[in-house]
């Protein structure tokens, strides 16, 4: 299947009092934080290095390379790295 043949459904979560994980501090993930931002502010984001934009954000920062233990006690996750082969393996 083609990305361009990939069919795209909105959908709702019930976000309220849950915490979310920001996997990347790059351009990809200060764009997915900042829309991430007008509807939460319960989001970590763990990457080696941040765009100082998203540094702005009302978020926790850890500073630090993935580890898969990371994901614990996240109700979702967003992995916005730049690098592809990660983003596969943290999927």
């Amino acid at each position: 299947m083609n990305r361009e043949d990939l069919l795209f459904l909105p959908i709702s979560i019930n976000i309220t009092n849950k915490k979310i994980l920001l996997i990347g501090g790059g351009k990809v993930a200060t764009h997915k934080g900042q829309i991430i931002a007008r509807f939460a502010q319960n989001v970590t984001v763990i990457a080696p290095e941040f765009t100082d934009e998203i540094k702005q954000l009302p978020f926790s920062f850890i500073q630090k390379t993935f580890d898969p233990t990371d994901l614990i006690g996240f109700f979702l996750v967003y992995v916005c790295t730049g690098d592809h082969e990660l983003n596969q393996q943290i999927k």
